[in-house]
């Protein structure tokens, strides 16, 4: 098995880790084909070897500079990691529609692993035995292509999504920032938040789409109606006082009363 690092350079502009990549001759570009600009801010592949102690620099970081450093396995050389991640650039949606997947920002790439099915993962994988990455929370998370059953083939490249892929994929998303725009607030919050990663992405789902059924779009409102519900256990998810409470605080501007459900659900 081989080891290589996997760079997103667009999360390390202005960064001393950024010019020592660029000066490193090893460094396969994989958006070469795309200009100068590109070349800037695209993935950039390494083998382990000649980078390892800029990868546990970023790794020991803290910031979204965690999430620019991915560690991928395989039994494939370099030039063949090469073209299949330039084959995995590009995602498509209905009508031929075409984006670009920034599947070296680990952040992406774990919120695209939740919402594919196990053809389309074991395709996203290729040759690649394991990929690890920063997790949405900030934590590392090792993913390894699935076993598909006998007869059935992995997906093709460009990666497909449906609706309700784009969907999902959108939600994930909007969670964690609303997660992680509540953590900052947690940190100093009475009563005290519960601190387990995993609760507090299951009360911030809970909370989104208790946000987008009423059409909160206010962010200090948003911040505090998730952590309270993070205070309360999500003990107000379903209380029609609450949910009054909400609707009035988007209407009004003011997130006083709302925040003192906190203290109420903690009791």
């Amino acid at each position: 098995m081989q080891t290589y690092l996997l760079f997103d350079l667009a999360l390390l502009r202005g960064t001393d880790e950024l010019a020592a990549l660029l000066a490193q001759p090893e460094g396969v570009a994989l958006y070469d084909d795309l200009g100068a600009t590109a070349l800037e801010v695209g993935p950039l592949l390494f083998t382990a070897a000649s980078v390892v102690d800029l990868a546990q620099a970023l790794l020991a970081s803290g910031g979204q500079s965690r999430a620019a450093c991915s560690q991928l396995v395989s039994t494939a050389n370099l030039d063949e990691i090469a073209i299949h991640l330039r084959a995995l650039r590009l995602l498509r949606a209905s009508g031929e529609r075409e984006f670009y997947f920034r599947y070296a920002d680990g952040r992406a790439f774990q919120a695209m692993w939740q919402v594919l099915a196990d053809e389309q993962r074991a395709a996203m994988m290729g040759p690649v035995h394991s990929w690890e990455c920063a997790a949405l929370g900030g934590n590392a998370t090792r993913r390894t292509s699935p076993m598909l059953p006998v007869g059935t083939q992995p997906a093709s490249l460009p990666l497909r999504l449906s609706p309700s892929q784009w969907h999902a994929l959108l939600e994930c998303t909007r969670v964690e920032e609303l997660r992680q725009a509540t953590a900052l607030l947690a940190r100093s919050a009475q009563p005290p938040c519960l601190e387990d990663e995993h609760m507090q992405r299951t009360w911030t789902r809970e909370t989104f789409r208790l946000l987008s059924r009423y059409g909160i779009e206010d962010p200090v409102v948003r911040v505090t109606a998730n952590l309270v519900m993070w205070q309360s256990r999500g003990r107000f998810s379903r209380d029609t006082v609450f949910h009054v409470a909400l609707r009035d605080a988007e209407r009004k501007g003011q997130v006083d009363y709302l925040r003192s459900f906190g203290a109420l659900g903690s009791a």
